[in-house]
């Protein structure tokens, strides 16, 4: 196996849409565990949103991929499942890391916004999106993670 093999396979399988969901569950199971059963709750319907948003829209706009990939995926690209998906996540992890581990505020976004370019950015290398469905999948991923601060902010 090379490296090529190897980020391949840590940026399409590991890191895929229901990788980062199977997180969001753990992130859930520790908040109800932590007696945050509200924020709980929120956090996996905010991720079902997501799930629910992404798919939808894949499937309005059907848009395919792009003709160049590296890589054969039949779904549709717009947005970036993968995009959503890990900004979203950095928003709810971040929101984790202050609120319950009490981390810095800054360095906590520094860092888990640096992932979430990197996820995007191998999206790109990839070539199984554009730079538009990158951005798009990163705006609703920011939108359904704002929504989450939102709920979790006014219990």
């Amino acid at each position: 196996m090379n490296d090529f093999d190897i980020w391949l396979f840590l940026f399409t399988t590991v890191i895929s849409t229901e990788g980062l969901f199977v997180v969001l569950l753990i992130l859930a199971t520790d908040l109800y565990r932590r007696k945050h059963k509200q924020e709980s709750f929120w956090l996996v319907g905010t991720s079902v949103l997501t799930v629910v948003s992404i798919v939808s829209l894949k499937t309005f706009y059907a848009v395919p991929r792009p003709a160049d990939a590296m890589v054969v995926l039949e779904s549709y690209a717009f947005p970036s499942g993968h995009a959503t998906g890990v900004l979203f996540l950095a928003v709810v992890l971040w929101w984790h890391l202050v609120t319950i581990h009490k981390f810095p505020r800054v360095w906590s976004a520094v860092g888990l916004l640096a992932f979430a370019g990197v996820v995007g950015y191998s999206r790109l290398v990839l070539g199984v999106h554009t730079e538009l469905q990158v951005l798009a999948g990163y705006c609703l991923g920011l939108l359904t993670g704002l929504f989450f601060l939102y709920l979790v902010r006014t219990k």
